[in-house]
């Protein structure tokens, strides 16, 4: 258990919050009891999945309600929570954000997590900035997306390339400044702290004087230019970026994917298998 002090006086946790470290441990584990108790429970003849906690069980039509009822009955008597308006018997079912489809063997999006996909891919497509923080966001919520069409998945390296790559921030400011930045410059050309009154962050890479490559860092310093001049530097602090044409890429033909596939679905392989096996 994890303890903490203030005050004075000493705390202790009586759950196993998000973000402990032995909260995953005790979880996996406490999961795994679960799933083996159900086992035990049903014998044979169903098939048992869980995700965190959220729990899936493959049973035959004849016995889906039987089944759910033994499920419920033995959850209560355990003491487990239950979420009770997520619980669903039917061959059409939402689990983990997908729509399994157990009568015509697909999986496809359910609409929100459709919408989703289609108001991203579409901010794309348009080619305007997008919001860093937005950007990450979207691209984990698109790797669940990708489930149904495991061919698109390749093609999110050129979003995480877009996300990750480096920008060019330019400064423009008085002879003064300009100086008094170059002469912060390491031997590498980067900026080891803050320039005061300039926006120059540490980090930053010099990589243009004017409309100059830099080239050597060390020959800028010291130099005092006659006018106002702007510098160039490499960043990876950028607030907003802009959809590469790789990014552009991907996304119109995502868009041709969604146009021809409007349920965005896929075949359930490992079904179509018992079945070929069952002929």
């Amino acid at each position: 258990m994890a303890f903490f002090r203030c005050m004075g006086v000493l705390y202790r946790y009586m759950v196993a919050h998000f973000g402990a470290a032995w909260s995953a441990w005790w979880w996996s584990r406490t999961a795994a009891a679960i799933v083996r108790l159900v086992h035990v429970l049903l014998g044979v003849g169903h098939i048992a999945y869980i995700y965190v906690d959220d729990l899936l069980v493959l049973v035959r039509r004849r016995d889906d309600w039987r089944v759910a009822c033994l499920l419920a009955v033995f959850f209560s008597c355990l003491g487990l929570p239950l979420s009770w308006h997520k619980l669903c018997v039917s061959q059409r079912v939402k689990y983990l954000g997908l729509l399994l489809d157990l009568a015509n063997c697909t999986v496809g999006l359910c609409q929100e997590k459709l919408s989703m996909f289609r108001d991203f891919v579409a901010q794309l497509v348009k080619g305007a900035k997008l919001d860093k923080k937005e950007l990450q966001r979207s691209i984990g919520k698109l790797q669940w997306a990708v489930v149904v069409a495991p061919p698109l998945r390749p093609w999110m390296s050129a979003l995480y390339r877009n996300l990750n790559a480096p920008g060019l921030a330019w400064m423009t400011n008085s002879p003064e400044m300009i100086h008094r930045t170059l002469n912060c410059l390491s031997n590498e050309g980067v900026i080891p702290w803050d320039v005061p009154g300039t926006g120059v962050r540490a980090g930053m890479q010099l990589r243009f004087v004017g409309r100059s490559n830099a080239g050597d860092a060390s020959r800028w310093r010291g130099w005092w230019p006659q006018r106002r001049s702007s510098l160039g530097f490499i960043t990876w602090s950028r607030r907003r970026l802009v959809v590469s044409k790789d990014s552009h890429t991907v996304a119109r033909m995502w868009e041709q994917v969604l146009r021809d596939n409007p349920m965005a679905e896929c075949r359930l392989k490992w079904l179509q298998l018992r079945q070929k096996n069952r002929s």
